[in-house]
């Protein structure tokens, strides 16, 4: 898996903290104006970077379809749930 930019790894973090607090994923929107970028594109190109490194699951065309898979770390998001053996989103 390729290392995140620091740019990247900021966008992840704010993500990530944004999820947290709401229990949503963040606009593109949101992004734009978080990081002062002058539009949207700016946000959506980080985003498909970061999910191309494996770390966003995005779903085109949806609003608020952001999903993180590993935290900046490279770690996993999933845990093993102790009863069915699968993978589940913590």
């Amino acid at each position: 898996m390729n290392a995140l930019t620091e740019r990247q790894a900021e966008v992840l973090r704010y993500i990530i903290a944004y999820q947290a607090l709401n229990g949503y994923a963040p606009t593109l929107e949101n992004i734009t104006q978080t990081f002062n970028w002058g539009s949207r594109n700016a946000a959506a190109h980080h985003l498909k970077a970061i999910a191309k490194k494996g770390y966003l699951s995005l779903k085109p065309g949806a609003a608020r379809t952001i999903r993180v898979l590993r935290r900046v770390d490279g770690s996993s998001l999933a845990e093993r749930c102790p009863f069915c053996e699968r993978e589940v989103s913590a």
